[in-house]
């Protein structure tokens, strides 16, 4: 008998684009306060990598510190479109941004999951966005990967992503 255990993942970016004159101050309080729909959404799947797994492994029987948590957990965007191997061991392309979390997050919003969410702000990461990890700032592992087309970032855009790790 064979036991593998496979980690899950689903990643949403919400996209915002401010309104002619409107200034990104008050973009985010219209977003904050749920005041504004984002203008596209997409959801898409990532992969678990051996170093996150290795590094979970680690956290759990003591051989780690290094937390995911709100002091070192961040997302990474880039711009390479390399298929996702759990065998890479974080962003790929040649222009990368990494960002902490916002406010209030990591958090464990359904039994058996964790969920982490950053803002890339309108002068942040204007490029392509192919790929995405969630890295540990401290330690430098990455816990996954995703290779998704997740459009172009510009100056008049805000994304925010929110990766769910679990059985999501």
């Amino acid at each position: 008998m064979e036991d593998k255990a496979t980690g899950k993942g689903i990643i949403r970016c919400e996209k915002y684009r401010l309104r002619e004159g409107e200034t990104e101050e008050e973009l985010l309080k219209r977003i904050d306060n749920k005041e504004v729909k984002p203008y596209e959404i997409k959801e898409a799947a990532n992969i678990w990598l051996t170093t996150g797994w290795t590094e979970l492994l680690k956290l759990v029987t003591g051989a780690s510190t290094s937390h995911f948590d709100a002091t070192y957990a961040t997302i990474g965007v880039g711009d390479d479109a390399t298929a996702a191997a759990a065998g890479q061991t974080d962003l790929v392309g040649s222009n990368k941004t990494y960002k902490g979390m916002i406010s209030g997050y990591p958090t464990t919003p359904v039994s058996g999951t964790v969920q982490v969410k950053a803002r890339f702000l309108t002068s942040e990461a204007n490029y392509a966005h192919n790929e995405l990890v969630v890295k540990n700032s401290l330690s430098e592992v990455c816990w996954n990967r995703n290779a998704t087309g997740w459009g172009t970032k510009t100056a008049s855009d805000v994304f925010d992503y929110t990766v769910t790790l679990g059985k999501a």
